[in-house]
């Protein structure tokens, strides 16, 4: 059993005293007047203030760096401690980079630049090689793909009055019904094409040459006998 003097007694009992005055400025760990005191919502804004003040010009040594790294490896996310300290090759400031920064500069000069501004300072007045000129700067015509600029025209007359109203023709002579599933709802009908569109340019306002699809039955017409060469055999059988 430990026995207590009178003077140890009552050192505890004013060091008790002198904490329990003191409990009501301990708040997050920290007492009233340490620069990271929580403050009211009203007073935020200066604390902020004050603590960037606090850490201007503050950097972390390469020797605490290397400790943050040594202290993170083996925990979760070490990936992000296994970089290196790299030298500018144009301006020859040190820097730490991550392995993501190696990662996304692949070549013989991954990594080693401290800054984009340096990057592309070193490719100022490099060309591209022929081929990647090429593919930049080739014109539409030169494309195997090309129709003689033809998508513009047929946005165009999609887009006309005149084919708004064969459309609107050709759904009321079908009773604003699919002539497949008898869908009649009108914002889910469409006008069909029985010849091509783009190879029969004298029926493209032909009422005769339409028949109202939904827009499921429309697409899979064109699934079974595609887009191109379409007749009206083929709008026969898919109605059976």
């Amino acid at each position: 059993m430990v026995v207590f003097t009178e003077e140890r007694k009552r050192k505890i009992s004013e060091g008790l005293k002198r904490a329990h005055a003191r409990k009501k400025d301990w708040v997050g760990g920290f007492y009233k007047g340490h620069p990271h005191f929580p403050v009211k919502e009203k007073n935020k804004k200066a604390w902020l203030e004050k603590i960037r003040k606090i850490n201007i010009g503050r950097k972390h040594t390469k020797e605490t760096i290397e400790k943050y790294k040594l202290a993170k490896l083996g925990k979760k996310y070490p990936h992000l401690w296994r970089g290196k300290f790299i030298k500018c090759s144009v301006c020859g400031k040190e820097k730490y980079k991550y392995p993501r920064d190696f990662k996304r500069n692949r070549g013989k000069n991954a990594g080693t630049f401290c800054s984009k501004k340096c990057a592309y300072s070193v490719r100022k007045g490099i060309s591209f090689s022929p081929s990647t000129q090429f593919k930049r700067g080739r014109r539409p015509e030169e494309s195997w793909n090309w129709k003689g600029g033809v998508t513009p025209i047929h946005n165009k007359i999609r887009a006309s009055f005149e084919y708004k109203l064969w459309q609107d023709s050709v759904l009321n002579r079908d009773g604003n019904k699919c002539k497949k599933c008898g869908e009649n709802r009108t914002y889910k009908l469409v006008a069909h094409h029985i010849l091509n569109f783009s190879s029969y340019v004298e029926l493209r306002f032909a009422i005769d040459n339409g028949i109202t699809f939904c827009k499921e039955c429309h697409n899979l017409f064109h699934r079974i006998y595609k887009k191109r060469n379409n007749t009206r055999e083929q709008v026969i059988e898919f109605l059976r």
